[in-house]
């Protein structure tokens, strides 16, 4: 459990989750289905997709902001009826999609803040050498897991394993599926972080 890179109710593991959430927020928007319910948000506050708005209207604005819990809801069953049916609601993960085409339709890129959390304790951050290959290998975890567990159709966990080979382009023991499923397993522990009711970072298990 220590060295666990998600669970372990640490500083350090609040801000994995954080930065597991704004990666796969990211991913995400190459998805279709999630395109399309962009597109349909901009359409339906007056927006045109694929524009972007550096200036929105004080009369958009109010929209966006007065019509928020509707958005909300609408994109909290996309996530779960369509992109992860399987797994338990992640309100969270909804909430960060909405935030995403606002900061989309304005030109600006979704920045993701944990709140402030009391009585918990830093835990091991990534040290400054450790935090390219920490965003490298969530960014890795992320794609494995879209590819594996939300893309449609699927990507088997061995066609996932020998694209990774090849990108390494060295020969290794094994043949990569392991490591895979390793990634998928660290963004499936960071979403059962995110689907806790009510959700605090303080609910990280201790």
């Amino acid at each position: 459990m220590a060295d666990d890179p998600i669970l372990g109710a640490t500083v350090a593991n609040i801000r994995r989750v954080e930065k597991y959430i704004s990666a796969l927020t990211h991913r995400l928007r190459s998805d279709l289905r999630v395109e399309d319910a962009y597109a349909a948000w901009c359409r339906a506050h007056g927006l045109i997709p694929g524009a972007v708005a550096y200036v929105v209207a004080p009369s958009q604005l109010i929209a966006i902001v007065t019509e928020f819990d509707r958005d909300f809801a609408t994109l909290e069953r996309l996530v779960r009826e369509s992109l992860l049916p399987h797994y338990p609601p992640v309100p969270a993960l909804a909430e960060c999609v909405l935030k995403d085409f606002i900061a989309r339709s304005r030109g600006e890129q979704i920045e993701l803040e944990a709140e402030p959390v009391d009585d918990v304790p830093p835990g091991r951050a990534a040290k400054d050498g450790e935090q390219q290959l920490e965003a490298q290998r969530i960014e890795q975890d992320v794609d494995w897991f879209y590819r594996a567990k939300i893309k449609q159709p699927p990507d088997k966990i061995r066609q996932l394993a020998r694209d990774y080979l090849a990108a390494l382009g060295e020969a290794r023991e094994g043949d990569g599926r392991s490591t895979v499923q390793a990634g998928i397993e660290r963004v499936e522990r960071a979403l059962a972080v995110l689907s806790l009711d009510p959700f605090t970072f303080s609910s990280l298990p201790k």
